[in-house]
């Protein structure tokens, strides 16, 4: 809520006489000066305290202003006054008045008569005083014509008017001369004159012959400036059409006089104030619940709180600006039972209806009834639109009704839909059942769809045994396990639904959506809005016998035709010890479905089952069943590539002494040994680079998979050495059909800090290999990491491609590293390492080999040129890359020119060649370029 805006200062003053009399003769005079004593009704009307709120709230300036200071012998001063936030003046200053030091102090008792305390001025009255004072109160300072055209004196303002008449420097001196002694601003210049100009209108209105409220009487000047702006407010009243204007305004306001008593009769008396107090359209609340049923059944609740309204509090703001305007305060019926205005200094006024301007508003609630304990505030926003006839005819606008949304407490009930199967079983526990509620239907059926949409999610709520809530939480994650958790009330709505995320032991999952209705009971003063939702319970006691699964994978799959013994003893029995001599009643073969499943039922008789019939539970019902006793269960045919589980399931039927319901046994899961051998497999890891201070065969990274889909394994080798090594142990040799199972291993690199892999491009791309393995045995398979490495080849041929022999050439790298090379026996070189100075490599018969260079960017330059050959000055630059499958081959081909000298004793030819020299020199060096997937070819041509 945004502060309570300030309105624009307002006047109203108290004066000091000149010359004080006692204190005695002061109220004397005060008393003796009350309107009912001596004006006639017909002048104005009486008001009783009620039509401006049974009190004012008053506030006077913290310091007065001063006029005259004559020290001892008296001053003028004054003090300014707010009267209920609007503008007022003191008008009958000539005793002693209090003031409230800046505050602001509530009055609720005035002098006069009961419904005689305030009188109110009628701008269409005929009596010329009354006019005449109503003039100056809507023409002098801070008045609606103060500054206004409408109204012109002398072809001016009436600000301008007294501007220059009495205050501005070129005014008359015995006028002026008062304010620039006085160090007053025009605003307290206009404010001193209307001031003494409406006590005389007001005592003239009165016929009060006295002269003792006139404290100004002592100076002349001041006498003449205040006549003269009461007779321009009584030539204006009597101005039909001036005065028209006047009464036209007065009557959208009430002009009041009041005289407020002191709460401490030793503090002296505030004097007549008279303020004008825009007329103003009346608005009242009425605030209701939503819901008559709830209402219905709350009335009888002990906690008499319920379904009270006391306290809720709603703004009203400007629509405009959004600007607090008021507060109004609700008693337990949802009326106004007072109301806090923007002037009223946090004061409260007893009023029952809010009382506005013209203009557009917006109310909301701010604050909900008994601080939200049975009612959510209500988010609605009513706008408010006041005319100004509303305005001008004090209007009574109709009652506006706003309501708050209940508050109740929710509930949630689980329920069995078999109670007689299901009842102290403890196949099945109503415990632990996970429920959401949505606050709408759709949100909740697109869970229902979809369980990763939880959009909307209100509360979440936790079955006991019983199916009653045990705990709730606002989010899923933390829980309240208290019954009287506020988490339980939660805003009345007709569309919050209930959706079962979890079933409970031995139950299906109920997948639709539960509307949550109210009971007819009520919890703690609450109304309950509740649902019900039922479960089916997720299989017979007796009808699901067992659920058979891999031992070695956990899944159900090709657990079909597993043949299991099912024999029925009369009698309880708790094992074989107990069972070896008894025959039993009835047997029974069955065979597991392709899920794994065997039922009691015909379908599921193997070919070697004995032909007994099933027990059944009744005519007419007539599903298979086993009778109170003992039953044991065991497993007499594998499933094909298992080995058989030879264990003896006993299980008892029992009836619960206490219920009579019958307690019988889950469902029994039977794991399945494979019948297959199982191996080991190795992985050996070498690196060309690998040292001692570096072993690069360590921590690579490999991922092994099997094509029967079971093994997917991501294992890292350990250092040996300069080596690495990884093992993967107890894998199956074979398939449940018999076959070899085929492992994948695949050489994943070093793990990247971002959780990825990769292989250093210094390394030739690794390849996959594809295995299998031997029964108990460890089988070791060797990956290694080779540098990947080129050769670089150059031919030199002169220009009719004629094998020029004797070049010599130095390998650098890019970054001008010498690069050193040892010579083979066979005349070519190989890359020895990097050193201090390059090796000088020569090209036999024209042509130059270098291999084994390691990836990387290198350059040639030529070191001795053939003689009778020009030397070629630049660089043959070229990059050695990775490649997964062969060494990559670097090939230039240089082409040279012969030097030409001259003729023996003469220029001759020689300028000519000299010159093609030059040319030669500074020409442009063409390389063309042929490249496929294992060499790169360059020719040089000079």
């Amino acid at each position: 809520m945004k502060k309570l805006r300030k309105l624009k200062s307002a006047v109203a003053a108290v004066f000091k006489p000149k010359k004080l009399t006692s204190l005695a003769a002061a109220f004397a005079t005060v008393f003796a000066m009350l309107p009912i004593a001596s004006v006639s009704a017909g002048a104005y009307s009486y008001t009783g305290l009620d039509e401006i709120g049974g009190k004012v709230l008053i506030e006077s300036s913290e310091k007065p202003i001063v006029l005259v200071n004559n020290g001892s012998d008296g001053r003028l001063d004054a003090y300014k006054f707010k009267f209920n936030g609007e503008i007022g003046y003191c008008i009958d200053p000539q005793s002693f008045a209090q003031t409230t030091q800046g505050n602001t102090v509530e009055f609720t008792e005035f002098y006069g008569e009961t419904g005689k305390e305030v009188i109110k001025l009628d701008p269409n009255s005929s009596n010329a005083s009354e006019k005449a004072l109503i003039v100056g109160e809507e023409l002098l300072y801070a008045k609606h014509f103060f500054d206004s055209k409408e109204i012109v004196v002398e072809n001016k303002t009436m600000k301008q008017y007294m501007y220059d008449k009495f205050i501005c420097p070129k005014a008359d001196y015995k006028y002026s001369s008062f304010f620039s002694a006085a160090k007053i601003s025009n605003d307290d210049a206009y404010y001193i004159l209307s001031h003494f100009a409406l006590s005389q209108l007001y005592h003239t209105m009165l016929n009060d012959k006295s002269t003792a409220w006139k404290t100004w009487s002592g100076y002349s000047a001041i006498t003449e400036m205040v006549d003269m702006i009461v007779d321009v407010c009584q030539r204006v009243s009597k101005h039909s059409g001036n005065y028209s204007k006047i009464a036209d305004y007065a009557s959208t306001t009430n002009i009041y006089i009041a005289h407020p008593k002191p709460k401490n009769p030793k503090d002296g008396t505030y004097q007549h104030l008279i303020v004008e107090i825009p007329k103003k359209a009346k608005l009242s609340l009425q605030k209701s619940g939503t819901n008559d049923s709830i209402k219905d059944l709350t009335e009888s609740t002990q906690d008499k709180d319920y379904l009270n309204f006391s306290g809720a509090e709603y703004t009203l703001y400007k629509k405009a600006d959004n600007s607090v305007v008021a507060v109004a305060q609700l008693n337990r019926n949802g009326n106004i039972s007072k109301i806090k205005y923007s002037y009223s200094n946090q004061d409260w006024i007893g009023k029952s209806y809010f009382e506005l301007d013209a203009g557009d508003y917006v109310l909301k609630e701010t604050k909900a009834p008994n601080n939200g304990k049975y009612y959510a505030i209500d988010d609605a926003e009513y706008s408010i639109t006041i005319t100004s006839d509303d305005c001008k005819q004090e209007k009574t606008l109709d009652v506006l009704n706003v309501s708050d949304t209940e508050r109740v407490r929710l509930n949630l009930k689980k329920e069995s839909a078999n109670p007689d199967l299901t009842d102290n079983n403890s196949c099945y526990d109503l415990d632990g059942a996970l429920f959401a509620i949505f606050s709408n239907q759709k949100s909740a059926y697109d869970y229902i769809a979809d369980n990763s949409k939880k959009n909307n999610i209100v509360r979440y709520f936790i079955t006991d045994s019983k199916g009653n809530c045990k705990a709730i939480s606002a989010d899923g994650n933390s829980w309240d396990y208290s019954t009287s958790s506020e988490l339980y009330k939660f805003t009345y709505s007709k569309s919050l639904y209930a959706v079962e995320i979890e079933a409970p032991n031995g139950f299906k999952k109920y997948n639709k959506a539960v509307n949550l209705t109210l009971t007819s009971e009520t919890y703690g003063g609450y109304a309950v809005l509740s649902a019900t939702i039922v479960d089916e319970p997720m299989n017979d006691p007796v009808y699901i016998l067992l659920h058979k699964k891999d031992e070695l994978t956990g899944q159900y799959t090709n657990m079909e035709n597993a043949e299991f013994t099912v024999s029925y003893y009369k009698g309880y029995y708790y094992s074989e010890d107990e069972l070896s001599d008894k025959r039993p009643e009835r047997q029974w073969v069955l065979k597991t479905d392709s899920r794994g499943y065997t039922y009691l039922d015909e379908a599921h008789r193997a070919d070697s089952d004995f032909g007994e019939p099933f027990y059944l539970t009744s005519d007419e019902n007539p599903n298979p069943a086993i009778p109170l006793g003992t039953v044991t269960i065991q497993e007499t045919k594998a499933p094909q590539g298992f080995k058989l589980n030879s264990e003896l399931f006993i299980r008892q039927i029992k009836i619960d002494e206490i219920t009579g319901s019958v307690m019988t046994f889950n469902e029994i899961e039977v794991p399945e040994p494979r019948d297959t051998e199982f191996g080991n497999l190795s992985i050996y890891k070498t690196a060309d680079d690998s040292k001692r201070s570096n072993n690069t065969a360590k921590n690579v990274w490999f991922r092994i998979t099997s094509d029967d889909g079971i093994t997917d394994e991501v294992i890292a080798t350990t250092a040996k050495g300069l080596d690495g090594v990884a093992t993967l142990n107890n894998l199956p040799v074979y398939k449940l059909s018999g076959e070899y199972v085929y492992y994948t291993i695949s050489e994943l690199g070093y793990k990247n800090s971002d959780g990825t892999y990769s292989v250093p491009d210094r390394y030739v791309a690794p390849t996959s290999k594809t295995i299998t393995l031997k029964e108990n045995v460890t089988l070791t398979f060797t990956f290694a990491n080779r540098l990947a490495t080129g050769t670089l080849k150059l031919t030199k041929t002169d220009s009719s491609d004629t094998l020029i022999d004797g070049s010599g050439w130095k390998l650098y790298k890019a970054d001008g590293t010498a690069v050193e090379c040892r010579k083979n026996s066979n005349g070519k070189y190989s890359y020895k390492s990097t050193g201090a100075s390059a090796t000088e490599c020569i090209a036999t018969n024209g042509s130059l080999t270098i291999d084994k260079l390691p990836v990387g960017d290198y350059y040639l330059v030529e070191s001795i040129t053939p003689t009778g050959y020009m030397p070629y000055g630049k660089k043959l630059e070229f990059k050695i890359s990775a490649n997964a499958e062969t060494p990559l081959l670097i090939q230039f081909t240089v082409k040279d020119n012969k030097t030409m000298l001259s003729e023996t004793g003469g220029v001759g030819r020689a300028p000519l060649y000299y010159i093609g020299i030059a040319l030669a020199l500074i020409s442009t060096f063409f390389i063309t370029k042929a490249k496929n997937r294992k060499e790169n070819q360059y020719e040089i041509k000079k």
